[in-house]
């Protein structure tokens, strides 16, 4: 069974973690759609901005994701790409 209060957890937890990384308005698109139960496109939208302004993370950050696309059953190609940004 899905836990959507653990998956919410996660990334609540990573864009607290993000800081100022991540503009506010986009950590808000995101948990708005965690919120609403759009829960695969709320972690697309993680990765894919990390990913496209090349945002350095922390292996915490990349576990956290990992963890809650491994929640989703997400293809793990999703957070893979993310891999290079660890600092």
């Amino acid at each position: 069974m899905f836990d959507y209060r653990q998956f919410e957890a996660y990334i609540n937890n990573v864009l607290s973690l993000l800081g100022e990384r991540l503009p506010e308005s986009r950590k808000d698109d995101i948990s708005s759609l965690a919120d609403v139960g759009e829960w695969k496109l709320a972690l697309e939208l993680l990765c894919a901005n990390l990913y496209e302004d090349e945002i350095p993370i922390s292996s915490d950050i990349y576990t956290l994701i990992a963890e809650a696309g491994r929640m989703l059953n997400a293809d793990d190609d999703l957070w893979i790409t993310l891999s290079s940004q660890i600092k």
